[in-house]
């Protein structure tokens, strides 16, 4: 299956969660990957819901993505 990419314009930590702020899309249905992973409506950004490391974050939300979505984060 080949990927559609999206660029990561941001990540960032605020009430202990891991955000990635995505260059475009909404992704609300998310949280169907079932990995912790859910949609901000607020601040259009992915999260990860609990507490882990920033690289483990980053793996589940971009594990997420690409089951849910069939899309690559590209984080630069």
């Amino acid at each position: 299956m080949k990927l559609t990419t999206v660029k990561v314009l941001d990540v960032f930590q605020m009430n202990g969660y891991y955000y990635v702020k995505p260059e475009n899309g909404s992704y609300e249905m998310i949280y169907r990957a079932a990995q912790g992973v859910y949609w901000d409506n607020d601040k259009y950004c992915l999260y990860f819901k609990g507490i882990t490391t920033r690289e483990n974050a980053l793996r589940f939300i971009t594990d997420a993505m690409k089951n849910e979505y069939g899309i690559a984060l590209i984080f630069d």
